[in-house]
């Protein structure tokens, strides 16, 4: 094909949302505070993505449940080629709704320490980006 992709800025983030309305909150707001975004609608395209960049994704911002695939999944696939990748979830769904997943699942929601509740703000989307990137933790699981 045509090799890898090299981008020069310093940070890069990886955002994988399949709500376009999503997509058009965040994406200014990444690009305002100077990342290097990259997009994706699904896992699929993420993991595509990440094939195909040379320099490395510092942070993987993903719906916690893409369609077909949970986010902690595509973390996982992912961190096989980054290993020091971090991650911010987005989830819309409420603490009390992680009675309905499997317990491999519920694993993870427990476990997890960075998320971005919907409805957010800009000043949120900062916030829990810098503290994704600052955290010791990489490629946590989700908490929806």
């Amino acid at each position: 094909m045509f090799g890898k992709l090299r981008f020069q800025q310093s940070t890069t983030i990886l955002l994988v949302e399949d709500q376009q309305s999503v997509v058009n909150e965040i994406l200014p707001i990444l690009r305002s505070q100077g990342y290097r975004v990259l997009q994706a609608q699904s896992a699929k395209t993420a993991l595509e993505i990440g094939s195909q960049i040379e320099d490395k994704i510092d942070l993987l911002v993903t719906e916690a449940a893409l369609p077909g695939l949970y986010g902690w999944e595509l973390a996982e696939l992912l961190k096989l080629d980054y290993p020091q990748l971090h991650v911010l979830y987005i989830t819309s769904r409420l603490e009390n709704d992680a009675d309905e997943y499997d317990s491999e699942t519920q694993e993870w929601i427990e476990a997890a320490d960075q998320f971005l509740r919907r409805p957010f703000g800009r000043y949120e989307v900062i916030g829990a980006v810098r503290r994704a990137l600052d955290s010791d933790a990489v490629a946590v699981a989700p908490w929806w």
